[in-house]
């Protein structure tokens, strides 16, 4: 089981990350902190941490200097900052810190969940693990994927969902791109490896 370790000073920010985080690993055993003094302490606390979740604007601690010591103690521990400044202002300094990825707080779910699934779903043999990735994808995603299973074709998912063949192929690039693969051989194969 993952923990994760989620810090932000505003508790409704803690709640939707949290969502976020159940929501691709229900089982994930997830702690919050809403300063750096905790944070620091629970992530030196903790053996089985697997991510930290970062507000960069926190209101009694050095992010960055923060993140450095992370980095450097627990290298093996992704950190992933989110913000709600201006990313091409805060991204960079928060990679060349240690993070593994920023996302801004007004992006979408989905990017965190992408976000997240980058820096979890790579298994210890480095293949990526099926089931959490497939999550990333949309309903209509998913219902795209199911059918590809059921071996319809692009026009048969379009009658099949009443959509466009365009609209089928538009799916198809994105859960190529989700998925990293490139073929639907591919995506059927990893839907497959996940149990559906």
């Amino acid at each position: 089981m993952t923990t994760i370790l989620i810090v932000d000073d505003h508790p409704l920010v803690r709640t939707a990350l949290s969502q976020q985080v159940t929501y691709l690993l229900p089982s994930a055993n997830v702690l919050f902190s809403s300063d750096a003094e905790s944070a620091a302490r629970i992530a030196t606390q903790t053996p089985d941490l697997g991510l930290i979740l970062l507000d960069f604007k926190l209101h009694n601690g050095n992010v960055l200097s923060l993140l450095k010591t992370w980095t450097a103690e627990k290298r093996n521990v992704p950190v992933i900052v989110v913000s709600g400044m201006c990313e091409t202002e805060v991204e960079p300094l928060v990679l060349a810190a240690g993070a593994a990825a920023f996302v801004a707080k007004t992006a979408s779910e989905d990017c965190l969940r992408q976000a997240i699934a980058r820096v979890l779903t790579l298994a210890e043999d480095g293949t990526v693990a099926p089931a959490a990735v497939l999550n990333l994808l949309t309903n209509r995603q998913q219902a795209v994927l199911r059918a590809l299973l059921a071996g319809m074709s692009n026009l048969d998912i379009a009658n099949h969902l009443q959509i466009s063949e365009l609209t089928v192929k538009t799916h198809l690039t994105a859960i190529f791109k989700v998925l990293s693969v490139v073929s639907r051989t591919q995506a059927v194969l990893l839907a497959r490896a996940a149990g559906w």
